[in-house]
C-alpha cells in the first residue's frame, strides 16, 4: 500500500516530532540560508553578510573530479567509433544525448523523492512542485515508474521505525573558512537525504542519497540465485572449489564494450571486454615416446580471448556453428573448467530427496513403491503434493542442500529413467515438464557437470533429452562391479566463439576466496577477479586508481560517492552535529531499494585540501 496522507498524521500523532528535530531543521536552514543555487548551470554563489557576493563556489562533485585521473575523451570516442564503423561526432553526440536521458531520469527520480519527504515531514499539499503536482491525488503521492516505486517503498520502511524522523530532503549547504577542520577553502553541495536518530543519547544525523544500479546476470548463493544487480558486500556465493566465499566488493555498474562468450553446450554468457576468465590449454608433449597430456592456465580478459579466437581460427581440426566452418587445434581450444560441487550442509527436507528425483522423471503415471524407500504415506500421494507445491522457493531449497541430498535427487531421476552411453561415454535422461527440465539442469551444475540439450530428438514426442559426462556415479539401484568409462572431457567447456554484441549494464564482485573466482550463470560458469585488480577493471576500462590522497580507491562513482557523502557529513559536523550513517539508496529498475553503507573518510578529505590550497 502507498502512503497515504491519513498514515502520515497516524504516525504524527502517536509520535509526535520531538522538539530537538525541529530546532535541528531549523538551525541548518538558517546556517546556510545565504548560499544561493541557480538550476540553470548548476552554480552556487555564497551572500556574505556585507552585502558581497562569491560566485560559482566549487560542489563536493568538482571537489572530487580534482583527484579523478585525465582521460582523453577525443580518443576514446575515436576509438570507439572506428570499432563500430561510425565517426567521432556521432559517438559523441550519442554520449550527450544517452547523458541528458540519465539526468532527466535521475532528476525526476530526485524530485520525486523530494517532494514525498517534504510531504511527509509537513503535508502540506501547495508545497508540492508543479512538476509532480499531477501525481497527487486523494492523498497519495503516487510513483510514476519503478525507481519512484523503490524511493516510496523506502520511505514505508522508514516511517515504520518511529526513531527517526525526516528532517531536510535535498538540504543545500556549504563549508565555510575558519571551519573547525582548518580547510582553506569554500565548497558546497546538496544531500538527498538528511534524517534525525537519537543515538546515545545525542540527536544526529543520518545521510543518504538516491542512485540507481541495474544488472539481471543470475548468481548462484547459498540463500539461492540472486540477479548481480542484487548482489551486495556480505553476500555467500560459491568459488570453483564449490566452497562458499563472502562477496568483500561490488563495483559501480559500466557501459563498456560487450562480448557474447558461447560454449559447446550451446550455453552462453555476456559480459564486457575487460572481465577476467581464467582459461585454460591443453599442453602435449612426448618424453620418452609416451605422449604426456597436462592442462595449462591463464587469467585472459574478454578483449583477449576474443583475439586469441581470431587468431587461431584457420587451422586444426573442422567444427561447424551456425553451418559456419571454423578451425582449431584442439591443444589450442580455449577452455573453462566446471566448478566442483558445491560444499554444503545436511538440511531437513519435506519430501525425501530421492522421491523428489523419482518424480523429476514421472510421467503422470500411477506407481506403488519406489525400491529401497520406506514410505509411511501412498508415494501417489506425495507425487500429488509435489505437483501442486514445488514452486522456486521449494526448490532453492533442494538446491542448496548437502552433496548427499543432491546426489539422491539425482539418483532418483536416474535410476527411473537415466542410461549410459558407453559409445559416447556419457549419461543420458528423458524429462517430460519444463520446469523438471530446468530444475534438472541447476542440479547437475551443482556439481559442476555440464550438461546440455541433445539438438536431434530436442522435445521428440513431447520430452527432452539431455545428456551429460560425470566422474560422479549417477545411479542408485543399478550396482557395477566397473565403472563406466568417462574421459576428463567431463572437467571443462570448450569456448567455441566470443564476438562483440550490444553494450549492457555491467558490474562485478570482489570475492574472498584463495582462489579469486566465483560462479556466475544458471550453468555455474567460473569466472575469475583478483582482489583489487578486479575492481580497477571496471574504472573507465583503465584499470587505474584515483589520484593521492586517494590512490587507495578505484577510481569508479562508489570511490566519487564515499568522498562525496564524507564531504557532506563535514558540512554538518562544522555545525556540531554528529553524522553516524552515510549511505547510497540504491533505486532499482524492478522497483526495489536497497541501502549501501559507506565508509567516513575525513582524514583522506583534509589530506587533499592541504595537498590542493598548501
Amino acid at each position: 500500500m502507498l502512503i497515504h496522507k491519513s498514515d502520515i498524521e497516524k504516525r504524527l500523532e502517536e509520535n509526535p516530532e520531538p522538539i530537538e528535530v525541529t530546532k535541528m531543521r531549523e538551525h541548518i536552514l538558517s546556517s546556510f540560508a545565504n548560499l544561493e543555487f541557480i538550476e540553470e548551470g548548476h552554480i552556487y554563489n555564497l551572500h556574505n553578510a556585507d552585502g558581497t557576493v562569491i560566485e560559482k563556489i566549487p560542489s563536493a562533485s568538482t571537489i572530487i573530479a580534482r583527484y579523478e585521473p585525465e582521460s582523453d575523451w577525443d580518443e576514446i570516442a575515436l576509438r570507439y567509433a572506428l570499432k563500430y564503423d561510425s565517426t567521432k561526432e556521432q559517438v559523441q553526440r550519442m554520449w550527450h544525448e544517452n547523458n541528458i536521458k540519465a539526468t532527466n531520469n535521475g532528476s525526476s527520480v530526485h524530485l520525486y523523492g523530494e517532494n514525498l519527504q517534504r510531504f511527509i515531514t509537513n503535508l502540506k499539499e501547495e508545497e508540492i512542485c508543479d512538476v509532480i503536482k499531477p501525481q497527487y491525488e486523494d492523498g497519495y503521492l503516487i510513483p510514476y515508474g519503478p525507481k519512484q516505486d523503490a524511493i516510496q517503498k523506502y520511505w514505508q520502511d522508514l516511517l515504520n521505525i518511529p526513531e527517526i524522523y525526516p528532517l531536510l530532503p535535498e538540504c543545500k549547504m556549504y563549508m565555510p573558512l575558519g571551519n573547525k577542520f582548518g580547510i582553506r577553502e569554500i565548497f558546497c553541495g546538496t544531500a538527498d537525504i538528511l534524517l534525525a536518530y537519537k543515538y546515545k543519547g545525542k540527536w544526529s544525523i543520518i545521510c543518504h542519497d538516491y542512485k540507481g544500479l541495474p544488472l539481471d546476470t543470475p548468481i548462484a548463493t547459498i540463500d539461492g540465485w540472486k540477479n548481480m544487480g542484487d548482489i551486495q558486500k556480505g553476500d555467500v556465493v560459491f568459488d570453483k572449489n564449490g566452497k562458499p566465499t563472502t562477496v568483500l566488493n561490488v563495483s559501480e555498474i559500466h557501459y563498456n564494450p560487450c562480448l557474447k562468450i558461447k560454449f559447446d553446450n550451446n550455453t552462453e554468457i555476456v559480459c564486457d571486454e575487460e572481465h577476467r576468465w581464467e582459461i585454460s590449454f591443453i599442453d602435449e608433449e612426448y618424453k620418452d615416446g609416451i605422449k604426456e597430456r597436462k592442462f595449462i592456465s591463464k587469467i585472459m580478459t574478454a578483449k583477449e580471448l576474443f583475439n586469441y579466437m581470431h587468431d587461431h581460427k584457420n587451422y586444426g581440426i573442422r567444427k561447424y556453428e551456425h553451418n559456419i566452418a571454423c578451425y582449431f587445434k584442439p591443444k589450442l581450444v580455449p577452455k573453462i573448467f566446471n566448478c566442483l560441487p558445491i560444499d554444503l550442509p545436511t538440511i531437513e527436507l519435506t519430501v525425501h530427496p530421492y522421491i523428489v528425483g523419482c518424480w523429476l522423471v514421472n510421467k503422470g503415471q500411477k506407481i506403488r513403491k519406489i525400491d529401497g524407500i520406506k514410505l509411511d504415506t501412498d508415494i501417489n500421494g506425495i507425487f500429488d503434493y509435489l505437483n501442486n507445491n514445488f514452486d522456486e522457493n521449494i526448490a532453492n531449497t533442494y538446491l542448496r542442500s548437502s552433496y548427499k541430498q543432491r546426489l539422491q535427487i539425482l539418483q532418483g531421476a536416474m535410476d527411473n529413467n537415466g542410461k549410459y552411453n558407453s559409445l559416447k561415454q556419457e549419461y543420458n535422461i528423458e524429462l517430460y515438464d519444463s520446469n523438471k527440465i530446468t530444475f534438472f539442469e541447476k542440479l547437475l551444475s551443482t556439481f559442476g557437470i555440464n550438461s546440455s540439450i541433445n539438438e536431434y530428438i530436442l522435445k521428440y514426442k513431447g520430452k527432452v533429452h539431455i545428456k551429460f559426462s560425470t566422474n560422479i556415479y549417477p545411479f542408485k539401484r543399478k550396482k557395477q562391479s566397473i565403472l563406466p568409462l568417462i574421459t576428463d572431457r567431463h572437467l571443462f567447456r570448450n569456448i567455441t566463439s566470443v564476438e562483440y554484441t550490444d553494450t549492457i549494464p555491467t558490474k562485478c564482485i570482489e570475492v574472498d576466496s584463495p582462489t579469486h573466482t566465483y560462479c556466475c550463470g544458471y550453468d555455474m560458469l567460473v569466472t575469475h577477479n583478483t582482489n583489487k585488480e578486479l575492481i580497477k577493471s571496471y574504472n573507465r576500462s583503465n584499470n587505474i586508481t584515483m589520484l593521492q590522497p586517494f590512490d587507495n580507491m578505484i577510481d569508479e562513482p562508489m570511490s566519487h560517492y564515499t568522498a562525496q557523502l564524507t564531504l557532506y557529513s563535514m558540512m554538518l559536523e562544522n555545525l556540531g552535529y554528529d553524522v553516524i550513517d552515510r549511505r547510497l539508496i540504491w533505486v532499482k529498475d524492478n522497483g526495489e531499494y536497497e541501502k549501501i553503507k559507506l565508509p567516513y573518510i575525513k582524514e583522506q578529505i583534509i589530506q587533499a585540501f592541504d595537498i590542493w590550497n598548501p
